[in-house]
């Protein structure tokens, strides 16, 4: 029994977990966001300063102000990592969980609207949380997974 514990946080600590062909495309994407840390519904778009696709699970969202959220939709929304471009709609000051994004996908000269996605919930990140992500999604993307 301590031999397959030692096994599964070995795998947990090498990032092998989880990236079995058996799992789904929508769960190939997700890294777990730290829910020990309280989440937002709602981020202001007053405070909204720039934001950065990561897959096509997690956006990051800059704050003016240094706070960074990181965004992990509830299900995989196609064609975001490869346009890196969204847009959104809302008539409130916010973007919240219950909102959607869509996907602008380059057409001719111009862009095209593409898949339509709904947001998750908005997890604040540290710098060293974000670049952790990052190499996570470049690896499984080096991995062709």
């Amino acid at each position: 029994m301590k031999k397959l514990a030692a096994v599964a946080v070995l795998a947990l600590l090498t990032g092998c977990a989880g990236l079995e062909s058996t799992e789904s495309d929508d769960e190939r994407f997700v890294y777990p966001p730290d829910e020990s840390v309280p989440s937002e519904r709602c981020i202001s778009l007053a405070s909204l300063d720039s934001t950065d696709v990561i897959d096509d699970r997690n956006v990051l969202f800059y704050m003016h102000g240094k706070a960074i959220y990181r965004n992990v939709l509830p299900r995989r929304c196609f064609g975001l990592e490869r346009s890196d471009a969204f847009s959104f709609r809302t008539n409130a000051r916010q973007l919240c969980n219950v909102d959607t994004i869509t996907v602008l996908e380059p057409f001719g000269s111009g862009l095209e609207d593409g898949a339509v996605c709904r947001l998750g919930l908005f997890y604040p990140v540290s710098e060293a949380e974000v670049d952790a992500i990052k190499l996570e999604a470049k690896r499984i993307r080096e991995l062709g997974l």
